[in-house]
Parts: structure tokens; C-alpha cells; sequence
């Protein structure tokens, strides 16, 4: 169950007054800039080993690198981080293999509930990081649960894809198939 009020009451001045679109699809560079200027970045919360070095974000569902929650963060403002995809630039409503930053920075992988811990080790993503963004089209419940329930990682801001059809009261999820992927 959810809490009646959130722990932050900043949480309830966030709307869209905060969005805006310098390379994301909709808004998300205004809020993520709102949401990290109340909860500071790894570096603020003490952590030694982040001390001197540039905020990090972990994004997966990265088709297209350049319309990303982590676009404006890793183009213009100096943050270090990963991309994976499971077909970089390749999406059924319209490729963009040739995007630029494709092939020099998405690396290829098909993240699952099973495999999502393996890879944040495999490609070094500090224990904690500052942004991870979940876009799978599917499964994204599964994979944030998997890491949860591993806690090997912590990031500060987590987000996700949702359904906006569905009632935000209304707790739903797919039935996992780690294969599975948006039909479109």
C-alpha cells in the first residue's frame, strides 16, 4: 500500500509547470532537472567513492539514444553512463540505425529479471549511480523488482514506463515472459 501522503512534500509540487522537451518525448529533461535539484546527486550524499567523479545513469530501452531521459544529461551537462538496447536504433514503428551515437554508445544487450544484476556488473555500474531509467515495453516491473530484491544497486531516481490507460490507483502488471516485448 501506498503512503497517503508522500515522505517529500516537494513530491506534490512537481506537474507540468516542470516538463520540458530539449530532447525527450515528453518533458521528462524539466522534471528529472526538478527531481534531482530536491534529492541531489550520489556525489551530495556522501558517498566517498563518488566524491569526484560526474553523476552516472543506467538506461535501458535506448533504440533511440538521442530522444532519452539520459540524452540531455549525457550530451550537454557531463554525465557518464550506459546504454543498452536489445537492437540498438531498430523499432517497430521506425528505425534509427543511424542515428548518431548508435553504435558508439547503446551496447547490446536483452536485459531480463535474470540477467539485469549480471549486467550492471559485467559493464561496471557503481553500486550506487544517480539515474536508471527502465524502458523494456514489457517486462520493466520484473527487472526493477529483480534489482530490488538483489540490492546489490542503488540508484537515487528511478523511472519507468506506465500505462496512462489504466487508473493510477489501480496496481497492474504483466504476466513475466522474459522474451516477451511490446507488440506495438
Amino acid at each position: 500500500r501506498r503512503p497517503l501522503q508522500p515522505l517529500e512534500p516537494w513530491l506534490l509540487t512537481l506537474n507540468h509547470d516542470d516538463e520540458e522537451r530539449v530532447c525527450t518525448q515528453c518533458g521528462q529533461d524539466g522534471v528529472l532537472r526538478a527531481i534531482f535539484h530536491n534529492v541531489g546527486f550520489r556525489s551530495d550524499a556522501g558517498l566517498s567513492s563518488a566524491a569526484k567523479q560526474p553523476p552516472f545513469f543506467v538506461e535501458f530501452g535506448a533504440r533511440k539514444p538521442g530522444m532519452l531521459n539520459s540524452a540531455l544529461l549525457r550530451e550537454y551537462c557531463g554525465w557518464d553512463g550506459i546504454l543498452m538496447d536489445s537492437q540498438p536504433g531498430e523499432t517497430p514503428h521506425g528505425g534509427c540505425p543511424t542515428c548518431p551515437g548508435v553504435a558508439e554508445i547503446v551496447r547490446t544487450e536483452f536485459v531480463t529479471a535474470e540477467n539485469v544484476v549480471q549486467l550492471f556488473e559485467k559493464h561496471k555500474v557503481p553500486r550506487d549511480f544517480d539515474l536508471l531509467t527502465i524502458d523494456t515495453d514489457y517486462n520493466d516491473y520484473w527487472i526493477w523488482r529483480a534489482l530490488l530484491s538483489d540490492a546489490s544497486f542503488r540508484p537515487r531516481v528511478v523511472a519507468m514506463d506506465f500505462n496512462p490507460d489504466h487508473p493510477i490507483s489501480s496496481a497492474q502488471v504483466v504476466e513475466y515472459n522474459a522474451s516477451a516485448e511490446w507488440d506495438g
